[in-house]
């Protein structure tokens, strides 16, 4: 299991599942919301995925169609992307935000589009 908060740490969660797909995006819009070169994400499965606290301080932005991107409304922590066309897992945006240890956690890709 990790888990794992924001910066200001009024949004908890947990991940009992495993995460996959892991990749760094250098796309403009991952850079501009990250603030920097790119974007390290990986998926989690959303029955994976338990908030512990602050789930209502959770604010979502739609930056493209069916791409909402979450993060905490106090401190502006990217925490999670929501996606329209597959509820079922949620693009995690803190992999090294995580309190446990992520062994496992290997690159799979890196996105090179530039637009």
């Amino acid at each position: 299991m990790l888990s794992g908060s924001c910066l200001c740490g009024g949004i908890r969660y947990e991940v009992k599942g495993a995460l996959f797909e892991a990749l760094n995006c250098h796309c403009s819009m991952c850079r501009k919301a990250q603030g920097a070169a790119f974007r390290s994400r990986a998926r989690v499965r959303a029955a994976d995925f338990h908030w512990i606290a602050g789930e209502d301080l959770v604010t979502f932005y739609e930056s493209s169609p069916d791409n909402h991107r979450g993060f905490c409304r106090i401190c502006g922590s990217p925490i999670l992307t929501k996606f329209d066309s597959d509820k079922s897992v949620f693009s995690f945006v803190q992999p090294g935000d995580v309190f446990g240890r992520v062994s496992k956690y290997e690159l799979e890709w890196h996105s090179s589009i530039l637009r």
